[in-house]
């Protein structure tokens, strides 16, 4: 891939040739695409735009949706939330989206950290700047509306925020 000077490849998944994916921004906003609407192209390629983002806004997590899942965020304040991803209608690769989070609390709750796509009986895990875990099993996060604040999920010290989130999934199913 050809990337841009300040650009970084962060995300690589597998899919199946006919996947939705989910994308979300640290703004806030997430926008389902379907795989097909992105052309194959070559290695040296630049790509195309999967998501329109506003200025100071950046992509935080790009996930395949799986059928019956729930889209779990997370912001770099500890605050979480599940949502089924029936609420996220298929869009164009080059629109904004919609709200995953009540944009008007952002000050309060943070920015969006991270998002994965979680099934029922998944864990997650979170990890902070200090390097604190926290282990959860993803059902027990508040499943609510697109555009509410979430609950606080991760206590976190002063000055410390949630860098990463890593979705462990139930074993039975595998």
């Amino acid at each position: 891939i050809t990337l841009e000077e300040g650009d970084e490849l962060g995300w690589a998944r597998l899919t199946s040739g006919q996947d939705d994916v989910i994308m979300v921004t640290a703004g806030g906003y997430a926008k389902r695409t379907k795989e097909t609407d992105f052309r194959p192209m070559g290695r040296a390629a630049k790509g195309v735009s999967g998501i329109r983002l506003e200025k100071d806004d950046r992509l935080t997590a790009v996930e395949v949706v799986i059928p019956k899942g729930f889209l779990l965020v997370m912001t770099d304040k500890g605050y979480g939330k599940r949502m089924d991803l029936s609420e996220f209608r298929n869009m164009g690769r080059t629109a904004r989206g919609v709200a995953a989070i009540d944009l008007k609390a952002l000050n309060a709750v943070g920015k969006i950290a991270s998002a994965r796509v979680v099934e029922k009986g998944d864990q997650i895990t979170l990890i902070s700047n200090a390097g604190i875990m926290l282990r959860v099993d993803a059902d027990e996060v508040k499943k609510s509306g697109r555009v509410s604040r979430g609950v606080r999920v991760m206590n976190l010290d002063k000055g410390d925020r949630v860098a990463s989130i890593g979705r462990i999934s139930d074993s039975k199913k595998e």
